[in-house]
């Protein structure tokens, strides 16, 4: 379907750009519902990955920085609500996945443009964790999750570094409130278990314990 879309409206140009995308997310989004009747996780991971590169088989290059991390609060959101009672760890890398796809993209998007794009690009994950992690993800997922966002946002602080020597004040200011931010999500979930999305660190409390201080 999204070589079908692609072909159709970059390559043929049969059809506009936003035809073509709404089918791929109508088509995804009726797979991801299947799958989820099947409790066929292979299956819902293709339906939320197809939806996720929906935007980017069907564009023109004619980007949107809130458009599309708007779009990816949309399919995020109910991902999380969805899988939030199934023990499906590959669809939760999938879904950590498409997080780190579009924080990453959003700061790229936002670098050559203005603070408010720069403070939209760093709040996508926090939106994310408080939208979808914190209220739908399961107990021992929550934190190791929460850590893998927190270091998304320090990844788009990473990208704004030379800005952020450049105009100094209002992008330091950002980023305390994005380390309060941190503290706050990280301190409404301190009684849960620790929990990692790398199999090996589940073993090191400790460590991740030290990891969350860091961020």
């Amino acid at each position: 379907a999204h070589a079908c879309a692609y072909a159709a409206a970059l390559e043929f140009e049969i059809v506009p750009g936003l035809a073509a995308f709404a089918v791929v997310v109508l088509l995804s989004g009726a797979l991801a519902v299947f799958a989820l009747s099947e409790h066929d996780e292979p299956l819902w991971c293709v339906g939320l990955a197809g939806a996720a590169v929906a935007p980017f088989v069907t564009s023109h290059g004619d980007a949107n920085l809130f458009a599309l991390l708007g779009y990816a609060a949309l399919i995020t959101f109910p991902a999380a609500l969805t899988i939030s009672q199934r023990d499906w760890s590959v669809g939760w890398r999938v879904f950590y996945a498409v997080t780190a796809l579009y924080t990453i993209i959003g700061a790229g998007l936002a670098a050559p443009h203005g603070g408010i794009a720069r403070i939209v690009a760093l709040a996508f994950p926090f939106a994310i964790a408080g939208g979808a992690v914190i209220p739908f993800a399961p107990s021992d997922r929550k934190r190791g999750a929460l850590r893998w966002l927190f270091t998304l946002a320090v990844v788009v602080l990473l990208v704004d570094a030379t800005e952020l020597r450049r105009v100094g004040q209002p992008l330091l200011i950002v980023a305390g409130c994005a380390s309060i931010a941190c503290l706050t999500l990280l301190d409404a979930i301190a009684d849960l278990p620790q929990s990692s999305i790398v199999r090996s660190l589940r073993q090191s409390p400790t460590l991740l314990d030290w990891g969350d201080a860091a961020l």
